[in-house]
């Protein structure tokens, strides 16, 4: 249960693509409010076991964000986001480099770095790594407007290792605290997941509103229930859709 939980949570702090191929170019700067909603699998026995009352049926999140241009075709980002209705906050940063940009007929390519950690959440210990390469393409709409599609492949990977776990919170005593659990720690280069982006961002003057689809394919496990001993495969393919309006200088 924790492997497939964490892997979901993950999926949910993981650092978003929502921008083009093409870097902001040096002196080039935007802020950005993103907001996203995640499907998460609420009829698994994970999820109801750790929540009080019905699940949701997904997690949204919110992040905002910085994108700062450098010389040569390099961007550094920094964000930090937070999963409403938790205590649980993400912060981290991402460097971008543009391997092909500002042709006419040839699309922009790009790559990147980030990586976030998760803060506020007592129980886990979470960092979260992603490998993007992103292709894009702008077309001109009115003279105005500028339209831009984006495709995108991300390697995320993640190194999960919990704290001491009390199950039973409203018990005292010894042999409670006895039943505390400390969960196997998931390394970082064995806990990899690919997540496929589709998106498009339109542009007028400083003015830019982005939406993204991404599809999350993690690695298939067998999670044994806890209470009955029974097993079921788990292959967390999961879906997020997300918003990003940006003002940039």
């Amino acid at each position: 249960y924790f492997q497939v939980m964490t892997s979901e949570l993950a999926f949910a702090l993981s650092p978003r693509v929502l921008s083009p191929a093409k870097t902001l170019g040096f002196g080039g700067f935007e802020i950005s409010f993103l907001t996203s909603f995640h499907l998460i699998h609420n009829q698994e026995p994970y999820w109801n076991v750790t929540e009080q009352g019905n699940p949701t049926g997904g997690l949204q999140s919110v992040h905002f964000q910085a994108r700062k241009g450098l010389p040569l075709g390099f961007e550094i980002s920094t964000n930090v986001g937070q999963i409403l209705s938790s205590n649980m906050y993400a912060i981290g940063g991402g460097l971008k480099f543009a391997l092909s940009e500002g042709y006419f007929v040839i699309p922009d390519f790009s790559t990147g770095l980030s990586i976030n950690r998760l803060l506020g959440a007592r129980d886990l210990d979470m960092t979260m790594g992603s490998i993007d390469f992103i292709a894009s393409k702008a077309f001109g709409i009115q003279a105005m407007t500028t339209l831009i599609p984006h495709l995108g492949y991300s390697l995320l990977m993640t190194n999960v290792a919990s704290h001491i776990i009390d199950p039973t919170p409203a018990s005292i005593g010894i042999e409670q605290a006895s039943r505390n659990v400390v969960f196997e720690e998931q390394p970082i280069f064995d806990n990899k997941a690919h997540k496929i982006v589709v998106g498009t961002t339109a542009t007028m003057f400083i003015f830019s509103l982005a939406a993204e689809w991404s599809y999350y394919i993690g690695k298939s496990v067998t999670y044994i229930s806890p209470t009955d001993g029974s097993s079921a495969e788990y292959s967390p393919n999961l879906q997020t859709f997300s918003l990003k309006l940006s003002v940039g200088f």
